[in-house]
C-alpha cells in the first residue's frame, strides 16, 4: 500500500500545547500587542493574548529553527532544519490572511537565523553550520539579491543576524570570533561585509541588539560578558562586566528605552544592566536558559520564553515576573482520557504529570516527582485514580481531582514498569517491566498486593490492553513477541511473532482481532480464533510506530510514529483518509476521545496537539439541548449552605433569597411559595441584594481558566438584567453600592481580580487585582454605606479600602495598618456610619478599623475566642454584633470590647447572617444546609428548613398516590409532601448510608438498602424499624425491590450477589441467592407478574432472573458499566443506561440490543424512570440536567437545568403530574411533568 500522503485530507489543529524554548528569539509579541507568535514543533503559532486563541501556520515539514517578526507586523518569517545537503525551506507569512506569502529555498541542513529591514523590503537570512552562506531577499519580487558567506575562512559559524533600525542597506552578523557590518549595494548586487574591530578580545557572540540611533551594537557572549562596539567606527568600545560575568553566558539581550539593557543568561537570569559599565542592577532568577525577550510595548512589561519552554510575563517596574504558560520541554511518553470524563486527558513526562482540559489548552493540574521518568499512565475505569508506571521500578496512583498521591507499590519490577493498564472493574492492575514480566495486582480498600506474575517475555513489555470482560489481555515487547494472557488461571494462550520490536496494540472493538505495530513501520492485523495474519499494512518508511488508537466503532484507526505525522486510517479499506503535519519530534502517543470528536497526539520534543477528528461518532439521536423546551420547576428543596453570605432578606421584608445548584431562589416567608431565578450553567457560589432591593446579583464556578459568568437580575421583573463574564473560575464576593449605582465583583483563588462594574450601562468601568503580591487570596468585599466610590477588601492578611475614581477610570487601595496583627478575614461588616469596619477573623477573634485612618482600633476577645473562627458577622443598629462561628455558635457581643452577651448552638459552621429592617429577627444559614429563625432580643433559635447536605442517593415514590414521595441520605430517610415539598418525617440511622430505597406496594412497609450490609424496613407514617435483615450482603447492599404481592424482597449486594427474601414471620429469611454478577449490583427491577426481575452490574452485564426457579434466563452486555434499568410498561423491552452515556434498548425475547441513542457526552447516566403508559423516559446523570425523552422517537422533548451537582435519581409519580429528581449536592427538586396522564 502506498503511504504518500500527496492530495490526502489535512488534520484541522484545533490547539497546540507547548511552546519550543530552545529557538533563539523565537518569542515575538506581534506590533498589534494583541498576539505572541512563537514556534511549536513545525507549526508557527499565533495565539491572542485575551482570551489564549490559537491560530496556525503551517507549511513548515520540520522543526522551525528560527523565527522574525518586521516591524509593522505585516510579515513573519519562519526557517526550519532539514535533511544533511537538502535545502531548507524558508517561509514569509502573510500576517492579515494568516497565509504564505512566499517559499524560499536556499540554505542547506538548517536556517539559523533571519531579520526583516526597517521597511519591511528585505529579508536577510543565515544558514546554519552546513551552510554558512548570508542571503538577502528581496520582498516585492520574492528573489534572493544577493548572498555569501557568512564569515571569513579563518573564524567560525555566525549565529544571529540584525538589521539597522534606520537604514535598508545595513545589517550585523554575529558569531564564533566574528562581528560584522554587511552593506547591500543593489546596483551590484552585492553585500559587502566589514570585519568590526575587537582587538585582542576573543569571543562567541549568540545575540546581538542596535541602539535605535544605529551607533551601537552590544553582543552578548558564551563568555558571561557583554560588548559595545561603535556602528560607524566598527571598534570596539568596551565590555564588561569586567569581574562577575554573567553565569553560562549571556543568550538574549533587549535594549531599553532607558539606554540601559535587559540580559538574558544561559543560567535563567534576567538581569538589568547598565549600558556603561554593565553591571548588574537588579537580578531575577528563572528556570532554565532564557532565549527570548520581547516587549510589550513601553510600559515596562515584557514577555520572556526559556529553554524550560516556560512564557513569562515579566514587569520591570517591581521586577519579577508570572509565570504564563508551562508546557512539557522533555519527551511526553504517554496520553491518557478517563472514558467517564472526557473533558481532560492527562500527559507524562520525565518527572511529572499533568492533567489538561480537552476542549482547551490550559493545564488544570501537574503531579510532580522529580529526578524519575513515567513511562506510561491510564485512567482507571471509575475515574478515581491515575496509576502511572515509573521508570524506579514503582506503580503510583494519584487522585485526578486534586493530585493527592493514593498508593505506592514498590518493587513493582526491577528494571523500571514500562506499561500498566486497568481492568473494567477498577479492582486490578496489569503491569509489564523492562525485564519482561507481566504482573497482576489486586486493589482492596486498604491495600494492594500481588495475586500473580507472569514470565515469558525475554525483553523490556512496552504496551498491555485488557478484553473487555477482564478475562484476557494482550501484551507486547521489544523481544518481537505478543501474547495473549489468560488472567483467570495465570497462562498464556497465544503467541505470535514477527520480524519487528513491537511497540503498541490495540483491541479490535468486537475482539475478533488486534492490530499490532512496531518498528518496521507496519500495522499488522492478527485474526484471535486462528492466531495468524490477517492482513499487513506499511503505514510509514521512516522508523517506527509508537502510538496507535482505535475508534470505538472499530471503523478507523490513528497512527504516529517517527515520521512525525498523524495518520488515519480506515480499518476496513486499509487507506489512508487523513494527516496531520504538525509535530517536530517522533510521535509517542495517540488518543482518540470525546465520542470521536478530538484527536490527541504527543510527541518527543514536548509537543502536545489537539485535532479535530474527522469522523465523529454517529448516535440516534443527538443530545444536544439548543431548542428544546425547559422543565417547569415547581419546587426546590435545599439551601447551599456553604456559599458564604448567601442567605439575604429582601428589604420587603416579604422573601429570603438564596442560591441552591445554579439557581437563586426566592421564597416568599408568609406560605414558603418559591420562584426560581435560572440562568447560570454551574453551582452559584456567591450572592448579593442591593440595598432598596431593586437587584439581585449572583456568580458561579466554572470550568478551570473559563470565564464564570455573573448575572444582576431585576427583581420586579424575575428577570435577567445583565450578564458579564470577566473572573476565570470562579466569582468569590459581590457587593452593590448604597445607591446601587455600582456592583464590585471579586473573582476567585484562580483569578485574583477586583471590578466595578456600572449598573446603568451594564459596562466595567475599571479593575485590578484585589491583593498586593506579598499577601494572600482576597475572600469577601463591602461597600460603604454612605459612599458610591468607597468599598472595602477582605482576605489573607490583606484589608483594603478601595476609592473609585469615575474620571480617570481607577481604584486606588489603601492598605488598612493593623500593626503587627496577621489575620485571615473570611467575613466584615461597616458601621452605618461608615466610622469603622469589623472584621471576622479564623482566629476566633474581630477586629475594628477605624475606616478614616485605616487603622487598626481594636482586637478581640483576647481570651475566650470563638471556636473554628468567626465565619459570619453582621452589626445591629445599637452598636452590638451577632457573630456566628465556625464550631455553629451564634453569640451577641459588644462592638466595643467584643464581650460575648448571649450565645446559642446550632448545627455545624454558620455562613450567613441577614437581620430584618427593625432588627427584632433575624435569620442564620449554616453549612448543614439548616435556616434558623432567630428573636434578637430573646436570643432563641427556631429551626425553619431542614435539607439534606451530603448526596441524596434514591427517591421513592408509593404506588398509586402522589401526595408523598421519600429520599435517602447519609444517615436517614426522610418523607416529604409532594405538593408542599415539606419535611413529614425523618427517619434516622446514624453513620450509615442508604444506597436505595422503595415503598412496598402495599404502602405499609419502606424497604431500604444500607451500606452496612443489612437490610431495613420501616412504618411510612411512624418511621418506626418493622424489621432488619443482618448481614443481607457482605459488601453492602446496594439495590432493592419489592414484589406486587408485598411477600418478597429482591437485594442486590456489593459482592454481585442477588437475594430473594421472604417476608415470614416473626422475620424474614432467605430464600435463594443468585450469583452471576461479579460486580457491585446497581438496580433491581421486577416484572408486573413477579416471576422475573432484571439486574443491572459494574460488570458491564444485565441479567434476567427467574424468580421461580432462581436461574439466570438471558444475560447481555455492552461496552458500559450499567447503572439502571426500567421495564417498559408492555415488559417486552428493557431499556439501560450507563456510565458510556448512552440509553440502550434490548428485546428481552431475543435478547438483543435493538436501538441505542446517545443521551449525554458529560458522563454516566445514574437516573432512569418510565412513564406507566411507556409513551415517555427521563434521564438524569453526571451532565446534571434532567432529560424527558419521546420513548418511540427517540427525542428528547424537555430538559430541566437546575442542579448544580451529579443527578441521582429521577422519579415520576403514578399519574404522570410530578417528576422528582436529586442530585449529589443534597438538592431535591420538584418539576412539571409535561404529558400528565389523563383524569
Amino acid at each position: 500500500m502506498s503511504i504518500d500522503t500527496q492530495g490526502i485530507s489535512t488534520l484541522e489543529l484545533e490547539s497546540a500545547l507547548g511552546f519550543n524554548g530552545y529557538v533563539y528569539s523565537g518569542l515575538w509579541l506581534h506590533p498589534d500587542k494583541q498576539n505572541l507568535v512563537y514556534p511549536l514543533g513545525n507549526t508557527v503559532i499565533i495565539k491572542r493574548l485575551s482570551d489564549g486563541k490559537q491560530e496556525f501556520l503551517q507549511g513548515h515539514t520540520d522543526n522551525i529553527s528560527c523565527l522574525s517578526v518586521s516591524r509593522s507586523g505585516k510579515y513573519i518569517a519562519s526557517g526550519q532544519v532539514f535533511v544533511m545537503n537538502n535545502k531548507a525551506p524558508l517561509f514569509v507569512w502573510d500576517y492579515a490572511q494568516r497565509a504564505a506569502y512566499g517559499n524560499f529555498q536556499h540554505h542547506k541542513g538548517k536556517v539559523e537565523a533571519l531579520a526583516f529591514s526597517p521597511s519591511e523590503t528585505y529579508l536577510v537570512s543565515l544558514g546554519g553550520l552546513d551552510d554558512g552562506s548570508i542571503v538577502i531577499w528581496d520582498l516585492k519580487t520574492k528573489q534572493a539579491i544577493s548572498g555569501g558567506p557568512a564569515s571569513a575562512g579563518r573564524v567560525g559559524q555566525s549565529f544571529t543576524v540584525r538589521f539597522s533600525n534606520t537604514n535598508e542597506h545595513i545589517f550585523i552578523s554575529a558569531g564564533c570570533e566574528t562581528l560584522r557590518v554587511w552593506e547591500l549595494d543593489l546596483t551590484n548586487k552585492k553585500i559587502i561585509p566589514t570585519e568590526c574591530k575587537t582587538d585582542k578580545l576573543k569571543r562567541i557572540m549568540t545575540c546581538v541588539e542596535i541602539s535605535k540611533d544605529d551607533k551601537h551594537i552590544y553582543c552578548g557572549t558564551t563568555t558571561g560578558d557583554i560588548m559595545k562596539v561603535n556602528m560607524e567606527r566598527r571598534h570596539m568600545s568596551h565590555y564588561g562586566p569586567a569581574k562577575t560575568k554573567y553565569h553560562m553566558g549571556v543568550t538574549t539581550l533587549k535594549l531599553l528605552e532607558s539606554g540601559e539593557l535587559l540580559a538574558g543568561c544561559g543560567s535563567g537570569a534576567i538581569v538589568l544592566c547598565s549600558a556603561d559599565d554593565f553591571k548588574a542592577l537588579r537580578k531575577l532568577q528563572l528556570d532554565k536558559k532564557v532565549t527570548s525577550i520581547t516587549a510589550r510595548g513601553n510600559d515596562g512589561k515584557y514577555f520572556v520564553g526559556t529553554e524550560a519552554s516556560h512564557l513569562y510575563h515579566f514587569s520591570f517596574d517591581d521586577f519579577k515576573a508570572d509565570l504564563l504558560t508551562s508546557c512539557h520541554n522533555r519527551a511526553v511518553t504517554d496520553v491518557a482520557v478517563p472514558r467517564e470524563k472526557p473533558e481532560i486527558f492527562a500527559t507524562c513526562s520525565e518527572g511529572d504529570i499533568r492533567l489538561w482540559h480537552t476542549k482547551s489548552p490550559i493545564e488544570r493540574l501537574r503531579i510532580t516527582v522529580p529526578n524519575v521518568f513515567c513511562n506510561s499512565l491510564m485512567f482507571m475505569r471509575d475515574s478515581q485514580s491515575i496509576i502511572s508506571a515509573w521508570n524506579d521500578g514503582k506503580i503510583r496512583a494519584f487522585c485526578p481531582r486534586k493530585g493527592d498521591l493514593l498508593f505506592t507499590i514498590h518493587n513493582a519490577h526491577s528494571m523500571g514498569v514500562t506499561a500498566i493498564a486497568g481492568t473494567s472493574d477498577s479492582k486490578r492492575i496489569i503491569s509489564g517491566g523492562g525485564e519482561g514480566q507481566i504482573c497482576v495486582w489486586v486493589l482492596t480498600q486498604n491495600n494492594h498486593r500481588l495475586l500473580q506474575f507472569m514470565k515469558e517475555h525475554k525483553a523490556s513489555v512496552n504496551c498491555i490492553k485488557i478484553r473487555s470482560d477482564d478475562k484476557e489481555c494482550v501484551s507486547v515487547s521489544s523481544d518481537r513477541t505478543c501474547l495473549i494472557w489468560d488472567l483467570v488461571r495465570f497462562v498464556s494462550l497465544q503467541l505470535v511473532t514477527a520480524n519487528s520490536v513491537f511497540q503498541t496494540v490495540c483491541y479490535h472493538p468486537e475482539e475478533f482481532q488486534i492490530i499490532i505495530s512496531g518498528s518496521n513501520g507496519k500495522v499488522t492485523f492478527w485474526d484471535l480464533t486462528v492466531t495468524t495474519t490477517v492482513r499487513e499494512m506499511m503505514v510509514t518508511q521512516a522508523g517506527a510506530i509508537y502510538g496507535m488508537d482505535i475508534t470505538k466503532d472499530g471503523k478507523y484507526f490513528v497512527t504516529g510514529g517517527d515520521d512525525k505525522v498523524v495518520k488515519v486510517w480506515d480499518y476496513i479499506a486499509g487507506s489512508i483518509s487523513h494527516v496531520g503535519i504538525a509535530h517536530g519530534g517522533s510521535i509517542t502517543s495517540v488518543k482518540i476521545c470525546l465520542r470521536n470528536r478530538i484527536l490527541i497526539s504527543t510527541s518527543a520534543d514536548g509537543g502536545v496537539f489537539r485535532w479535530k477528528f474527522p469522523y465523529a461518532s454517529d448516535s440516534t439521536m443527538a443530545s444536544d439541548t439548543q431548542g428544546v423546551a425547559n422543565l417547569e420547576l415547581e419546587s426546590a428543596i435545599g439551601f447551599n449552605g456553604h456559599v458564604v453570605s448567601g442567605l439575604w432578606l429582601h428589604p420587603d421584608q416579604e422573601n429570603l433569597v438564596y442560591p441552591l445548584g445554579n439557581t437563586v431562589i426566592i421564597k416568599r416567608v408568609r406560605d414558603g411559595e418559591l420562584e426560581f431565578l435560572q440562568g447560570h450553567t454551574d453551582s452559584v457560589t456567591c450572592v448579593a441584594v442591593s440595598r432598596k432591593g431593586s437587584f439581585i446579583a449572583s456568580g458561579q464556578v466554572n470550568f478551570m481558566n473559563h470565564k464564570a459568568p455573573l448575572i444582576i437580575w431585576d427583581y420586579a421583573n424575575r428577570t435577567i438584567y445583565a450578564l458579564w463574564e470577566h473572573h476565570k473560575t470562579k466569582v468569590e464576593a459581590l457587593a452593590f453600592s448604597p445607591n446601587e449605582k455600582y456592583l464590585v465583583s471579586l473573582g476567585g483563588l484562580d483569578d485574583g481580580s477586583i471590578v466595578i462594574w456600572n449598573v446603568e450601562t451594564k459596562r466595567a468601568i475599571c479593575g485590578c487585582q484585589a491583593s498586593a503580591q506579598h499577601v494572600g487570596q482576597c475572600f469577601t468585599v463591602r461597600y460603604s454605606n454612605t459612599d458610591d466610590n468607597i468599598f472595602v477588601s477582605a482576605g489573607n492578611e490583606t484589608l483594603r479600602v478601595w476609592e473609585l475614581d469615575v474620571a480617570s477610570k481607577k481604584i486606588i487601595p489603601t492598605e488598612c495598618r493593623t500593626d503587627k496583627l496577621k489575620r485571615v478575614m473570611k467575613c466584615i461588616e461597616i458601621s452605618e456610619d461608615d466610622q469603622y469596619i469589623f472584621c471576622g477573623t479564623t482566629t476566633g477573634d474581630i477586629m475594628k478599623i477605624n475606616m478614616n485612618m485605616r487603622r487598626l482600633s481594636g482586637c478581640g476577645p483576647v481570651k475566650n475566642k470563638y471556636n473554628l473562627g468567626v465565619s459570619a458577622i453582621k452589626i445591629l443598629k445599637s452598636g452590638d454584633l451577632i457573630v456566628g462561628s465556625g464550631s455553629g455558635t451564634v453569640a451577641l457581643c459588644s462592638g466595643s470590647n467584643f464581650r460575648t452577651l448571649k450565645k446559642v448552638q446550632v448545627e455545624k459552621r454558620v455562613t450567613s447572617i441577614t437581620v430584618n429592617g427593625d432588627d427584632q429577627k433575624c435569620v442564620i444559614g449554616t453549612e448543614a444546609s439548616h435556616m434558623y429563625g432567630f428573636h434578637c432580643e430573646e436570643f432563641k433559635k427556631e429551626l425553619l428548613t431542614s435539607c439534606p447536605t451530603r448526596a441524596v442517593k434514591d427517591v421513592a415514590i408509593p404506588f398509586g398516590t402522589s401526595e408523598i414521595f421519600a429520599t435517602c441520605s447519609e444517615g436517614d430517610i426522610r418523607l416529604w409532601k409532594i405538593n408542599r415539598s415539606k419535611e413529614v418525617l425523618r427517619i434516622t440511622v446514624p453513620n450509615m448510608t442508604c444506597n436505595a430505597l422503595e415503598f412496598m406496594m402495599d404502602g405499609h412497609s419502606i424497604i431500604s438498602a444500607w451500606n452496612d450490609g443489612k437490610i431495613r424496613g420501616f412504618g411510612p407514617e411512624s418511621g418506626c424499624l418493622l424489621f432488619i435483615i443482618h448481614n443481607a450482603h457482605s459488601n453492602g447492599v446496594t439495590a432493592v425491590a419489592g414484589t406486587k404481592d408485598s411477600k418478597r424482597i429482591i437485594s442486590g449486594g456489593g459482592e454481585g450477589q442477588v437475594c430473594v427474601w421472604e417476608l415470614a414471620q416473626p422475620k424474614p429469611r432467605l430464600l435463594q441467592f443468585m450469583k452471576e454478577h461479579r460486580s457491585a449490583v446497581n438496580c433491581i427491577k421486577i416484572k408486573s407478574d413477579d416471576k422475573e426481575c432484571v439486574s443491572v452490574s459494574s460488570d458491564r452485564t444485565c441479567i434476567i432472573w427467574d424468580l421461580e426457579r432462581f436461574v439466570s434466563l438471558q444475560l447481555v452486555t455492552a461496552n458500559s458499566m450499567f447503572q439502571t434499568v426500567c421495564y417498559h410498561p408492555e415488559e417486552f423491552q428493557i431499556i439501560t443506561s450507563g456510565t458510556d452515556g448512552k440509553v440502550t434498548f434490548w428485546d428481552l425475547h431475543l435478547g438483543t440490543a435493538i436501538r441505542e441513542m446517545m443521551v449525554t457526552q458529560g458522563g454516566a447516566i445514574n437516573g432512569m424512570h418510565i412513564t406507566q403508559d411507556g409513551k415517555h423516559f427521563v434521564t438524569g446523570g453526571n451532565d446534571k440536567m434532567v432529560k424527558v425523552w419521546d420513548y418511540v422517537a427517540g427525542k428528547m422533548t424537555h430538559v430541566g437545568i437546575t442542579h448544580g451537582g451529579t443527578i441521582t435519581s429521577v422519579k415520576i409519580c403514578s399519574n404522570n403530574r410530578t417528576l422528582v429528581s436529586t442530585s449529589a449536592d443534597g438538592a431535591i427538586l420538584r418539576w412539571k411533568f409535561p404529558f400528565p396522564l389523563p383524569s
